[in-house]
């Protein structure tokens, strides 16, 4: 969800764990997997929640709540490990213009370290606990499918799928306790943010190869995956073009269970720094 958002200019929400259901959804990680929903703008995202989940209030008057939250009464990390390393040209650049205009609107801006991301990113290079859950459900549920596969895919998810069990749990329990370390790190403030995608989005020829497929693809992924296997609830809003003119998206992520209060933010934080119509420009219209 955060991606796509992010590479196209849009807002995209990522619920906690176990929020929604993923019934009827093809499962690719069991442990990880939450739908999401993507949209124009944070105020449209807090409405389209809110018809979702179920709010107890009127949706618009639950959103006039939401949108009493304020930047002056926010506390806002900045987690720069690994999230802002290895960016292209413009990405960085982008988010320190968004976060120094937040600080002009009266956000308290800090440095916040997460030593969780680390672990959490080496172990996502070695198909953490997705490849082997996706490979787990294809075997079992799909075994027809499998020659239809993408084979960058399937290379990925069969390379890392048949590890041992023991392994397997090992690596489970690591996630878990990170999950529990992460809720706890994030009480001293309301959110933190990173870049969403720390890359441009590659030419097609880029990645028609097995090996250049699989670089750009551990490349974008990076900090949407972390923020993942750390469960944390996360929005992508747009700020800027990159270098090569491509939408750069603000990840702003809260500790799970608080998508209340990410909506808030999140709509403080269009409020000031304005919609992609006012970031972006409009998009070319391309005619037949």
């Amino acid at each position: 969800v955060r991606m796509p958002a992010s590479w196209t200019g849009t807002v995209g929400v990522k619920v906690s764990r176990g929020r929604w259901p993923c019934d009827g959804l093809l499962a690719q990680s069991e442990t990880l997997d939450t739908p999401g929903l993507l949209a124009r703008s944070v105020e449209d995202a807090a409405l389209a929640f809110a018809a979702i989940d179920g709010v107890a209030t009127e949706p618009f008057a639950w959103l006039d709540a939401l949108g009493a939250c304020e930047l002056a009464r926010l506390r806002i990390g900045v987690v720069r490990r690994p999230f802002f390393e290895s960016c292209d040209p413009g990405i960085v650049e982008a988010v320190e213009d968004a976060m120094r205009a937040l600080e002009r609107g009266g956000a308290d801006i800090v440095e916040l370290d997460i030593p969780e991301a680390i672990p959490a990113y080496e172990l996502w290079l070695n198909g953490h606990l997705s490849a082997p859950e996706a490979y787990a459900t294809l075997m079992t549920s799909f075994p027809e499918w499998l020659e239809t596969i993408d084979p960058h895919s399937w290379a990925r998810i069969k390379g890392f799928g048949e590890m041992p069990a023991g392994e397997y749990i090992n690596r489970r329990r690591r996630v878990l306790g990170w999950m529990d370390a992460m809720d706890q790190r994030l009480a001293g403030v309301d959110a933190f943010i990173t870049p969403t995608i720390p890359i441009t989005a590659p030419p097609l020829a880029d990645v028609q190869t097995l090996e250049g497929y699989r670089r750009r693809n551990t490349a974008a992924s990076r900090n949407a995956a972390i923020l993942s296997l750390l469960d944390v609830c996360a929005l992508t809003l747009p700020i800027a073009r990159d270098a090569a003119g491509i939408p750069v998206g603000l990840q702003v992520a809260a500790r799970r269970g608080s998508e209340h209060r990410l909506l808030a933010i999140g709509l403080a934080m269009e409020r000031h720094l304005g919609t992609a119509a006012r970031r972006l420009g409009s998009p070319p219209c391309v005619a037949a």
